[in-house]
């Protein structure tokens, strides 16, 4: 079986998902020392620590429109194409989604709050442990996979 990734794409006349090594660009840096921790620091070990501590649900309880203030200072570290609050991009998402599926006001409602778990790193939790397309977990990587580190 052969499966093709396509790594990046145009859209808009703006290039997406570009990983191409740049170290003069600031954002893929960024992007590359997110996923170097994340791979580097994802342990069971760490995991377990994460379910104790999080899953105590002791940290604030708020509602959804608070929580999504929160994250209007929050810049997500693993995004490459994003380089704006998570705020705005919580919106834009819905925004696309209402666009896209009028008939689906569920789907709006999970745009707007897909990213809510990012608040975590308002009381300490470093990004590589929050935010990302995936998480590995003590899994080695396949030699087919190219990290940009």
């Amino acid at each position: 079986m052969t499966v093709e990734v396509r790594t990046s794409f145009q859209q808009d006349g703006k290039k997406y998902r570009n990983y191409e090594k740049n170290p003069q660009d600031r954002i893929q840096e960024r992007v590359k020392n997110h996923y170097y921790n994340q791979h580097k620091r994802q342990t069971v070990e760490f995991v377990d620590e994460m379910h104790k501590k999080w899953l105590s649900f002791t940290h604030a309880k708020m509602p959804i429109l608070q929580a999504l203030d929160v994250l209007s200072n929050f810049l997500d570290e693993s995004d490459p194409d994003v380089d704006e609050a998570n705020l705005t991009h919580a919106y834009q998402t819905a925004e696309r989604l209402r666009k896209a599926h009028p008939d689906k006001p569920w789907m709006h409602l999970a745009g707007l709050v897909h990213d809510l778990g990012k608040v975590m790193s308002v009381w300490g939790e470093e990004q590589w442990a929050v935010t990302g397309a995936e998480v590995h977990c003590s899994c080695e990587t396949q030699s087919s996979v190219q990290l940009l580190f």
